[in-house]
């Protein structure tokens, strides 16, 4: 390899440490903390139920996240074998669980005899929760009169890995008449797209993680795709990682009529944006602040 290859791979790669590099270090340069008056206006979503007071997406930390006072609860959705469709982050319940296998592999019995392990490795007495006995806890907590809504991330491991789970999981919506409290969201267009042509009325938002800056793309998970508001038409809410927001991003999809959500916030000392939502492992104290 001669010396002018090795300086333009050099200059290459330089450039593309800088494109990338500026989408994510803006935010590094943004006002920084929280209070009760930047936060007023702005939903707070207990992430996987609160994952930093909690096992995450158990019963228990579902309900301490509700406990918290905040206004929508984060979890997600993978599909067993035997079409049962499960609360859990992880395609696996390797990391979650006192278990092993892969969920898609698993039946729901299978499943049900293992138990949820917290973020120091302890085995609680929690079981993995079924979509359905979470629409059971919010349906029950809402009756008695908390505002509280469920924000669902239907997870998309592999093309094709859940056929079927969008019709099913919105049967089980319907079937406990909450439309009107669970919002989908997903970072695989398939899912939203499918989720929105079974059912024109209930709302979706689009998971992200940046938009690459002067190109129609944008990063969803492992993925590029393109990104125009006229393909995502149907799309209440852009929910970005809060490293991949700018202000001018923001401005910009207001200017659409849309929203937005960051994720994942913990403390309070987080970038200063103008964002609808805030997606964080901390309910607690981002509600205790509010308050």
């Amino acid at each position: 390899m001669n010396r002018m290859t090795i300086i333009a791979i050099i200059t290459v790669l330089t450039l593309v440490i800088l494109y990338v590099g500026s989408i994510f270090v803006q935010p590094f340069f943004y006002a920084h903390g929280y209070d009760k008056k930047t936060i007023v206006g702005k939903l707070i979503i207990g992430h996987r139920g609160g994952a930093g007071i909690g096992a995450e997406n158990s019963l228990t930390c579902l309900k301490r996240g509700i406990d918290t006072g905040a206004d929508m609860i984060e979890i997600d959705l993978h599909q067993t074998r035997d079409s049962v469709i499960v609360v859990n982050h992880d395609p696996t319940v390797n990391r979650t669980t006192n278990g092993s296998g892969t969920i898609a592999k698993m039946t729901y019995e299978e499943i049900s005899r293992l138990r949820i392990v917290n973020k120091d490795g302890e085995v609680t007495d929690d079981h993995v929760a079924t979509f359905e006995e979470v629409l059971e806890l919010f349906a029950d907590v809402r009756s008695k009169g908390q505002d509280v809504k469920l924000l669902v991330e239907i997870k998309y491991p592999f093309k094709n890995a859940y056929n079927g789970i969008e019709k099913r999981m919105l049967d089980l919506i319907n079937a406990h008449n909450a439309k009107s409290w669970v919002v989908i969201q997903s970072f695989a267009d398939d899912v939203i797209e499918k989720v929105h042509e079974l059912d024109h009325t209930i709302r979706v938002e689009k998971l992200l993680i940046c938009k690459l800056p002067f190109l129609p793309y944008i990063v969803d998970g492992m993925r590029i795709t393109s990104f125009s508001y006229e393909k995502y038409h149907y799309v209440s809410s852009f929910n970005f990682y809060y490293l991949g927001l700018s202000h001018s991003m923001i401005a910009d999809i207001h200017r659409q009529g849309k929203e937005v959500k960051m994720w994942t916030i913990e403390e309070l000392d987080a970038p200063l944006m103008d964002v609808d939502g805030i997606i964080t492992d901390r309910p607690d104290i981002w509600c205790k602040e509010r308050k």
